[in-house]
């Protein structure tokens, strides 16, 4: 017999000595097995119990930290959200991800959808084409730019016109140009790059300083970035005053919807823009040349070499300089050419017409002018001297000398 079984026999209370006839085992063992099987079936039930209540709990604990049941939250994750970029929306997420996911993302998700479409608006404006409308015409303007007593001609002494034009999608990335004409002929054009607001209303004056402006019929084109993007005219009917310089000031331009007054006119008028000749040299480092151009730079004529310190006659007959030593010979392109009865000192070239070639060149030296120590001519306002510096005692003094072939005199500014 082994321990099992002397426990169990001593445990039913039945004594005797080993090897001693009982009944049979089987019969004393059906009642506890199925007192031990309902004893575990309870203890299992209990277990489930136990065990379900600690996974419910823990799903409300989480749910609560999530801010909702977890059903609902899977719910909400798995519809997409379209964002107004029209960026494509992201995949589903988990239940999981749902319930990591702080319920304050749904406000950043907002903050970064108005982000997005505030972005995308700030880009649509930045990118829109300039435009530029219809040009009024008046004879003056409100604070708030509104024209006053506007129209399409004017009558009597016109001092000022002012052109009022809505704007829009301009700035200082533009360069804008204002050019006026009369009656087809420009008369000014002012360009730089825009300063004001990107949209509002414009007061554009023109003005001749206080004077009346020409009779005529006056246009006016505005161009950005050289496209012409507006254009009109208005008539001054009138007796034509005298020749007078045209000038623009443009006004602070008026941002909408708080217009802001617009400035005074300057008071200095600008000169209208010419083009004249002019004689100057170049040094090309051992002489002087002598050209003449336009200074609107639209041409350059050589006329000689070894000239130096040219000056014009009031007339534009003669141009006045001093010829280096070497004048009297030329060498063009191989060929030489000789001026006799000239040497360095003070020349006279004939300008009407202005030479075409070394070959047209027409020199003249008179009486005493070969000074070989002078350095520049300057024709006097009369034309009918001539002054230049030289140094025939050693130190540099102002000489004057007749133009004329019949002045020949010279006389001296000493010290």
């Amino acid at each position: 017999m082994n321990d099992a079984e002397q426990t169990i026999l001593s445990s039913d209370g039945v004594g005797g000595v080993a090897g001693a006839p009982q009944q049979p085992a089987e019969s004393k063992r059906n009642p506890l097995l199925i007192i031990g099987g309902i004893g575990c079936a309870l203890l299992l039930c209990a277990g489930l119990l136990i065990g379900g209540g600690y996974f419910l709990a823990r799903d409300q604990f989480d749910d609560l930290l999530a801010g909702g049941s977890g059903e609902d939250e899977a719910t909400v994750s798995a519809t997409p959200t379209v964002v107004p970029t029209e960026t494509p929306a992201p995949e589903t997420e988990t239940s999981e991800d749902a319930d990591s996911t702080p319920a304050s993302d749904s406000g950043d998700a907002d903050s970064s959808d108005t982000a997005s479409t505030d972005s995308a608006d700030d880009t649509s404006a930045a990118m829109s084409e300039p435009e530029i409308g219809a040009i009024t015409f008046a004879l003056g303007a409100t604070e708030d730019s509104e024209p006053i007593d506007p129209g399409d001609s004017f009558e009597g002494d016109v001092t000022e016109i002012h052109a009022i034009f809505d704007y829009s999608g301009l700035s200082s990335d533009y360069n804008w140009e204002r050019v006026w004409y009369l009656d087809g002929d420009e008369m000014l054009r002012s360009a730089d790059a825009w300063s004001g607001p990107t949209e509002g209303v414009f007061d554009l004056f023109l003005n001749a300083g206080g004077d009346p402006l020409a009779p005529g019929e006056w246009s006016l084109e505005l161009f950005i970035e050289g496209e012409l993007l507006a254009s009109d005219s208005f008539l001054i009917i009138g007796e034509e005053p005298e020749e007078v310089a045209v000038a623009e000031d443009t006004a602070t331009p008026t941002p909408r919807p708080s217009p802001t007054p617009a400035s005074t006119p300057t008071s200095a008028p600008a000169p209208v823009a010419k083009t004249y000749k002019l004689a100057y040299t170049k040094w090309d480092g051992g002489q002087h040349i002598l050209f003449v151009g336009d200074t609107n730079g639209g041409s350059e004529q050589f006329i000689l070499n070894r000239a130096a310190g040219p000056s014009w006659t009031p007339d534009g007959q003669y141009i006045f300089f001093y010829g280096e030593e070497g004048v009297d010979r030329q060498i063009i392109n191989g060929a030489e050419y000789v001026f006799d009865g000239v040497s360095n000192g003070i020349v006279r070239v004939s300008a009407s017409p202005i030479p075409a070639n070394i070959g047209e060149v027409r020199l003249y030296q008179g009486f005493a002018w070969n000074v070989g120590s002078a350095r520049w001519a300057n024709v006097s306002p009369d034309g009918e001297m001539v002054a230049y510096d030289a140094k025939p005692g050693g130190d540099y003094r102002i000489y004057f000398l007749g133009t004329d072939e019949n002045q020949q005199f010279r006389f001296e500014l000493v010290g």
